[in-house]
């Protein structure tokens, strides 16, 4: 009997066969015979489908031995092939065993969406789901091919034995843990957000000149970030995850800005088929050149819902207390809800975009309207692959804050609107390894002179995980 570890991880091409997953079995150094896929005596031109067959044999050729090469050959002319039953199918593999689930996963979904009969795609379906660690839709998977009534007595056999495996993984509740480390360094133009305004008006019309302090002040930084994650499987469908994160960076020329926190969560996350429900209590301490700064005490709570591989939609809410020790006045409550969308295109270099709406206040636990404010706010993100195993991402947060009351020296009602702008990428020097170059630009605009700023920080971020 295989085990949970290697049977299925090793690709069983026990339950494949050319009989049964509806495919013309193709012969070495002859192409796809998919009637679209043949040539018509003229030599192939790159991006024509009369091209398409030699491409498919040089992918074949690679995939034993090289699956990260074969990704790479067939990656590229996703724009043009996709849609192709063989083309998608042996992306999916390639993707899969260059350790790529989540592309893995659209590719075979394209086949399977057109030939949902296709039992070798479905197989490499499962694997991509059990990679990922979704065991119920590998499980739904396997249970689609059980029900067809053409799958022989031993692929029967075999697939059943799989599904006893994914039963037993999840009676057995095997504990899991992550743990990462970041080192990132950079520049920042800005570190204590002073004013941009060289002249301050007051309330009674007099000009005050800010003092150096308040002026911006740039600084080379260096970050060390720790991040701890444990879950523990309570059942097969409900999961305990406990967390630690921890960090602190140093401004060699603003040493008053120093930071630090530490956080620890805990939380129960509940899946049942495409949706998925979880509650997090989260506690931070944050500290400023080593004293104390602000307690954060809060909940969370959140629903996931995937109507497909290529969309998730989310709504989500947080109660956070806020404590100052230095400045009592400031302790308040903010609350946050907003929703979630995050769509995976079928372009190439599989761009996903992702969106965030948030509306919410923060009201502070005195009577103080100059403290009370309302947000809104929309991110935006959007990631592609770009090959060579580095991936962008593109950031954008606009968010709007409206306090209550007037501001007793400047006699105006504070209102911010803050712009801020990431533009970075990833590259995956090893599946432990990752180097993340950034800029981040942050743009707030507001009616009192003292937080109105702009920001740059261009940034190295180095992560191991194991």
């Amino acid at each position: 009997m295989p085990t949970a570890g290697t049977a299925i991880v090793s690709r069983p091409r026990t339950i494949i066969n050319a009989a049964t997953t509806g495919v013309s079995p193709t012969v070495p150094g002859k192409g796809s015979a998919l009637p679209s896929d043949t040539a018509t005596g003229a030599a192939p031109l790159a991006g024509s489908f009369s091209a398409l067959p030699a491409l498919l044999d040089r992918a074949r050729a690679l995939l034993p031995r090289q699956p990260e090469a074969a990704w790479r050959l067939l990656e590229p002319h996703t724009w043009t092939y996709a849609g192709s039953r063989d083309f998608d199918y042996l992306l999916g593999v390639a993707a899969l065993d260059s350790q790529r689930p989540g592309e893995a996963v659209m590719a075979l979904e394209r086949v399977l969406d057109a030939h949902p009969d296709d039992t070798a795609a479905r197989t490499e379906l499962t694997r991509a789901y059990l990679a990922l660690g979704e065991h119920d839709s590998a499980r739904q998977v396997l249970q689609q091919l059980v029900r067809q009534p053409q799958l022989p007595l031993e692929a029967r056999e075999s697939v059943q034995r799989y599904l006893d495996i994914i039963a037993r993984q999840n009676s057995a509740s095997p504990r899991r843990w992550q743990l990462a480390l970041n080192l990132t360094t950079g520049h920042d133009s800005n570190v204590n957000a002073g004013s941009t305004r060289n002249r301050w008006i007051i309330d009674d019309g007099q000009v005050l000149t800010p003092l150096d302090e308040n002026r911006p002040h740039g600084s080379p930084f260096a970050e060390l970030g720790l991040q701890f994650q444990h879950t523990l499987p309570l059942s097969g469908t409900l999961g305990w995850t406990n967390t630690v994160n921890a960090s602190q960076r140093l401004n060699p020329r603003q040493h008053r800005q120093d930071t630090g926190t530490l956080g620890v969560g805990s939380g129960l996350a509940l899946t049942r088929g495409a949706h998925r429900f979880s509650a997090a209590l989260n506690l931070q301490q944050m500290w400023l050149q080593d004293r104390r700064f602000r307690r954060a005490t809060g909940l969370l709570g959140q629903w996931q819902f995937d109507p497909d591989p290529r969309n998730q939609l989310g709504l989500y809410a947080q109660v956070f207390r806020l404590d100052f020790d230095d400045q009592p006045l400031r302790n308040a409550r903010r609350t946050l809800l907003g929703a979630t969308w995050a769509h995976a295109f079928r372009a190439r270099g599989n761009p996903v975009l992702i969106a965030n709406p948030y509306a919410g206040r923060e009201q502070p636990r005195h009577t103080l309207p100059v403290l009370d404010f309302r947000i809104a706010g929309l991110r935006l993100g959007l990631q592609r692959e770009l090959g060579a195993r580095w991936r962008a991402n593109l950031g954008l947060q606009w968010e709007e804050r409206r306090h209550r009351g007037p501001d007793p020296l400047f006699g105006r009602t504070r209102h911010d609107r803050q712009l801020d702008l990431r533009l970075g990428a990833d590259h995956a020097l090893s599946p432990q390894l990752t180097l993340s170059p950034q800029l981040l630009h942050t743009r707030n605009h507001a009616t009192l002179a003292p937080n109105d700023f702009r920001r740059t920080q261009l940034l190295v971020d180095v992560q191991y995980r194991w």
